[in-house]
């Protein structure tokens, strides 16, 4: 996920605050926010995304309709994936990615169909792009991330000038779900840091 700062400066405030961008916000945002850089004074990327074949398909696999809100929670906090996921946060995603239905029941916000295109269309390769970026950068890397490898994070440091990489422990590619309130630190200390 990508976001510029200060004008998303609200990804730094989590539960009980500010609402952030979500994942699906933060996804779409990619496309259009890599190529506008030259405009902010500030980045920070997370999880880049890899592995865009089984996260298009994935997402075109996701069920879309549920009896209610609670029948989602719970159905998403049995899944493998969201078991590291701050409560607060799992509530939030809930709350906010569905949308009741006249008839009855809830939908996913953004039909599935949407969100594979949203990942096929990101970019396959960002380094040409990010080697250009001249502006204060943070890179967050979550410490078990399988998509923003050790490998990238060394890369990102040798390539992109100007830039900070930190990794969050105890989190994956889903740091700002997992660890909200350690991503909304490190945010908070790197604009302290460049002035902001």
């Amino acid at each position: 996920m990508i976001a510029p700062l200060p004008e998303a400066a609200a990804i730094t405030r989590w539960p009980g605050t500010e609402k952030g961008l979500g994942r699906q916000e933060a996804t779409e945002a990619l496309n259009v926010q890599v190529r506008c850089w030259s405009a902010k004074r500030l980045l920070v990327l997370f999880h880049l995304l890899s592995g865009r074949v089984g996260i298009v398909r994935g997402a075109r696999r996701r069920r879309e309709l549920w009896s209610d809100r609670a029948e989602v929670r719970s159905s998403y906090a049995s899944k493998k994936i969201f078991a590291g996921w701050d409560p607060d946060v799992l509530d939030d995603y809930v709350d906010s990615g569905m949308v009741d239905l006249k008839q009855g029941g809830v939908r996913l916000r953004y039909p599935k169909e949407c969100e594979a295109r949203t990942f096929s269309a990101a970019p396959h390769n960002l380094w040409p792009e990010l080697r250009k970026v001249s502006i204060p950068t943070l890179f967050v890397q979550g410490e078990h991330s399988d998509t923003f490898l050790d490998a990238a994070r060394a890369r990102v440091e040798r390539e992109v000038p100007g830039s900070r990489t930190t990794v969050v422990p105890d989190s994956s590619h889903f740091v700002p779900m997992e660890r909200p309130r350690e991503l909304a630190r490190v945010i908070e200390e790197f604009l302290e840091e460049k002035g902001l």
